[in-house]
């Protein structure tokens, strides 16, 4: 089976990167079939949207959809395999959009690249992002899952982090609000702190949510991390 056309799955992309994975004023079920049918063709593209709208909601759920999930939506095996190839390429288009370094005053780029950073995503997944001078240099997948920031790595931060400055960190809250809850606050607050006494700057942590991008954590006092967890 021939791969998807680039061009329309560019085009798709750079929609995701400007709406932040949501096709305003378009019709989800019909997206869908676009999309199947760069890949399958035919009246089945159709009969597959409608089974996808169904069980996953959206294009974004389609797309970030597991393999085993994708089969039970009614998908041949190299079907499935190919459609987790569109996924890939719709995302690294996106990407494409915010080529690193960006500086981190540019708050629309910075909100442009989480947006697609994150697009497809329906597990939580947080990323660190190493900053140099006021320059944001890499991301790179840290943790995913329900804890993530309990499985969060140091060793591995201070390795990814060396020759920085500072850092950003960002998680997503698939198929909710950008809104942080308490446990994401403090967790935020402890990581802040103890990457602090490693060296590091704290720069901010980011949410990304259905309704956009939020802040968890701006750049806090330390000392007051240290003594109570409190923030400015």
């Amino acid at each position: 089976m021939d791969k998807p056309d680039n061009g329309i799955i560019k085009a798709l992309g750079e929609r995701f990167a400007e709406n932040g994975s949501v096709f305003d004023g378009f019709d989800e079920q019909d997206i869908l079939a676009v999309l199947f049918g760069s890949i399958i063709g035919g009246d089945r593209a159709a009969e597959l949207a409608r089974s996808c709208t169904a069980l996953f909601g959206s294009v974004e759920g389609t797309l970030g959809a597991l393999p085993e999930e994708l089969l039970r939506a009614g998908f041949t095996e190299l079907e499935a395999e190919n459609l987790i190839f569109l996924s890939r390429t719709l995302k690294r288009a996106a990407l494409e959009r915010y080529p690193l370094p960006i500086n981190i005053s540019d708050g629309k780029k910075v909100e442009g690249l989480l947006r697609a950073l994150f697009t497809c995503e329906r597990r939580e997944v947080l990323y660190l992002f190493p900053v140099k001078g006021k320059l944001l240099t890499a991301c790179h997948r840290m943790a995913e899952g329900s804890e993530i920031m309990v499985q969060f790595n140091y060793e591995r931060a201070v390795s990814l982090l060396e020759g920085s400055t500072g850092y950003i960190l960002a998680h997503n809250h698939p198929n909710s609000s950008c809104q942080p809850s308490r446990a994401d606050v403090s967790a935020a607050k402890y990581t802040a702190g103890k990457l602090k006494l490693l060296g590091f700057e704290h720069i901010c942590h980011y949410t990304v949510g259905k309704d956009g991008v939020g802040i968890v954590l701006g750049k806090p006092n330390y000392i007051e991390i240290l003594m109570d967890g409190g923030v400015i």
